[in-house]
């Protein structure tokens, strides 16, 4: 079976295609074959576990809710995983799309990227699937569809990051060129430059002057500007905070504006220190104390629980012994078996004695009783001994029926007796954990005497008030807090402005020093451009001397598995054919050959027939799925594989298929089964195998069964 973390223990379908009331197939984490004609519901289960876990469609666009059904549309998946059973479900949203939540064994909600970091697929949006989630570095991405065949093959190779890294050189090349063109571009039109600048100056003051800090007053002068920060300054003094409030003291404006907002920082940060320190005591004596309630009021559920249960084995006891006590059942007991080992020695004197006379005699009608040495006849005498023999092991019988039972009472009685005594031991226990925590509360909270659960739960309600308290007085700092700030910041767009207003008559003079810059930066970026076209050519040098050794042995795998499913066909051989794109950047091509002839031939070319396309598309899932490392989830979903598929090959494909099977769970739907079912047994276990076979369809959505399998 597959060696992946997570298993599909079963799927939930309700709404979702050819399904309306909900339903559920148990896998049990096997290898599952979905038998019966076509449309009948077997694709519905294979897509619905796509949608589950990707929220696509077959085709884009396509609806997935049944339109004859007001139900919703719901695909739940149940995973064995570690430490217990995860569920998967996504429900179709109203405007369209799949809302998806997956819950872990303790039923936490988690992020499906947080567990399956990794999550992708190989395959189209119809026909065959590896679904998989890798355990792989977070830099690498999942694959892309088996359609990139390039990607695929530089993923199987281990260079999937040489194609982006090619790609990133040749755009940061391009980029380089582009802005040393715009860097020459820029000395020659640095007037251009220079005007936009300006532009630039002047739509930072509109937006100033669109929503102006000093309201609808006049704009302000430096000296009225200057005026409100000595303004600041006194309400900030006059508040506490440490700062002149007089003149400027020879600061400039914004340092003058940094030292008053420093000082009433420092001033509100400290109320708001202590405010805090004083609500986090509190909170924190809240917690002890709620821990302390939580705990004696665990301990008297815990005592309520074991009392019921004491009164359950009194009421056994008493109904076992029928009013009666251990000790006199025991003594009862002893009794029964002293007559019993008294009837056993009598009964074995009977027969002792019965057995020596049939020793003894001799035929004669008198003989001498073995006892009193008297002259009896043995006919009476034999009669007796027999009729006392009987009656002795009847009685002997009954005796030991009787101590048997009495046995079991006794037994049954200590053990119930035990069991009180431990019930009595644990609530004592809990009486004493109890009164130690009140015990306890009442030093640490100075309770009232005498303290108790009610008195504690009263305290833990008052500490809960202030510290309420304690957070509205809080926020209420908070908020003159920002009020200071909104008033300290409106000033500082109002220095902003008056800087503005300076900077448009020092843009003239700072044209000289870019205009020398630009110069710099163009010889910087033609250095950069030429870093990177060599880094790429070397990369693209070394890329296809790895493609020239190692494409060639993976051809030749493909082309392996390709022959396996089909046998012997006209075009027997595949290869990687390497070429360009229209942005020179190196692509990979599979083509099919024949060894009757030269020339190598495109899929798409339509030289192959119909089994053969069939074997080709399936060929890729099979050699790069071998290749995923560590999987927490590997999926294998095959809907209709063998189309135009011969008989004879079928065994061919349920031996790739088996093989795919060491690392990865089947999901096969086919309405070929007289040419699956006699086979299975070949390839498969029974106990890795589930399979169902659709019967029918109708309002309520398909109706499968269990496919007996001989295995």
């Amino acid at each position: 079976m597959p060696n992946a973390t997570f298993h599909i223990e079963s799927v939930s379908i309700e709404g979702f295609k050819a399904f309306t009331k909900p339903q559920t197939f148990s896998f049990g984490g096997r290898h599952v074959f979905l038998f019966g004609p076509n449309g009948l519901g077997k694709t519905s289960i294979v897509e619905a576990i796509r949608w589950c876990l990707f929220g696509l469609a077959a085709r884009p666009g396509e609806i997935v809710k049944n339109q004859f059904y007001g139900g919703s549309c719901i695909v739940r998946m149940t995973l064995e995983g570690p430490n217990g059973q995860w569920s998967i479900q996504r429900r179709l949203r109203p405007a369209g799309g799949g809302e998806s939540t997956i819950r872990d064994p303790s039923g936490s909600q988690r992020n499906l990227e947080d567990v399956f970091p990794l999550l992708g697929r190989i395959g189209p949006r119809e026909g065959t699937h590896v679904i998989y989630a890798a355990q792989q570095p977070s830099s690498r991405r999942p694959e892309a569809d088996i359609t990139d065949f390039s990607y695929v093959v530089y993923r199987y190779l281990g260079l999937e990051e040489v194609p982006r890294l090619l790609e990133v050189l040749r755009r940061l090349s391009i980029d380089w060129q582009l802005r040393e063109e715009g860097a020459s571009k820029a000395i020659d039109d640095l007037g251009e430059e220079f005007s936009t600048r300006l532009a630039d100056v002047e739509e930072r003051l509109n937006r100033i002057t669109a929503d102006p800090p000093w309201g609808t007053a006049l704009t302000p002068t430096n000296v009225e500007t200057r005026d409100k920060i000595d303004k600041l300054a006194s309400d900030a003094q006059a508040l506490g905070a440490q700062c002149s409030d007089d003149t400027l003291d020879g600061l400039g404006f914004r340092e003058k504006l940094f030292e008053i907002e420093t000082a009433l920082d420092t001033l509100l940060a400290g109320e708001l220190e202590t405010l805090s320190q004083a609500l986090g005591e509190r909170s924190s004596i809240l917690l002890n104390a709620e821990s302390l309630h939580t705990a004696a009021c665990s301990s008297t559920n815990e005592i309520e629980e074991l009392s019921y249960k004491k009164e359950l084995v009194v009421q056994e006891l008493v109904s076992l012994l029928n009013g009666s006590t251990v000790k006199a059942t025991q003594e009862e007991l002893q009794l029964v078996e002293s007559d019993f080992e008294r009837a056993q020695l009598k009964l074995d004197v009977v027969r002792s004695s019965s057995k020596y006379m049939d020793t003894i005699h001799h035929g004669a009608e008198k003989e001498v009783c073995p006892t009193c040495a008297a002259e009896v006849s043995y006919g009476q005498l034999k009669l007796a001994l027999d009729e006392l023999e009987l009656s002795e092991d009847s009685n002997t019988k009954r005796l030991l029926e009787q101590r048997d039972q009495l046995r079991d009472r006794v037994s049954q009685g200590e053990e119930l007796t035990g069991r009180q005594a431990s019930l009595d031991s644990a609530i004592a226990e809990h009486e004493e954990r109890r009164n130690g925590i009140i015990g306890d509360a009442s030093q640490r909270f100075g309770l009232p005497s005498p303290a108790s659960i009610e008195s504690l739960g009263k305290y833990v309600d008052e500490l809960r008030r202030q510290c309420q308290d304690l957070e509205v007085t809080v926020e209420s700092r908070n908020e003159a807090r920002r009020m200071w700030e909104t008033r300290i910041e409106n000033v500082r767009r109002e220095l902003t402005f008056h800087e503005l207003r300076t900077l448009k008559g020092r843009l003239q003079r700072l044209h000289d020093i870019n205009y020398q810059a630009l110069h710099e930066d163009l010889k910087e970026l033609a250095d950069l451009k030429d870093i990177a076209d060599k880094t790429r050519n070397l990369l693209n040098s070394r890329l296809q001397q790895r493609l020239e050794k190692d494409l060639p042995p993976l051809a030749n795998e493909m082309t392996q598995v390709y022959l396996r499913l089909t046998g012997s066909p006209t075009f027997d051989s595949m290869s990687i054919h390497q070429g360009k794109d229209a942005d020179e950047s190196m692509t990979l091509e599979l083509r099919v050959s024949s060894s009757r002839g030269a020339g190598t031939w495109r899929v798409e070319d339509g030289i192959l027939n119909g089994q053969a396309l069939n074997a080709i598309q399936l060929v890729p899932y099979f050699v790069f799925s071998r290749y995923q490392e560590g999987p927490l989830l590997d999926l294998l979903l095959l809907d209709d594989p063998t189309q135009a598929f011969d008989t004879s090959k079928i065994r061919l494909l349920l031996g790739e298929l088996a093989e795919a099977a060491s690392h990865a769970t089947l999901f096969v739907a086919s309405h070929e089964e007289d040419r699956f079912l006699p086979v299975l047994k070949d390839f498969f276990c029974s106990e890795d195998v589930k399979a169902y076979r659709a019967v029918g369809i109708d309002d309520e959505g398909p109706h499968f069964e269990d496919v007996s399998i001989s295995l």
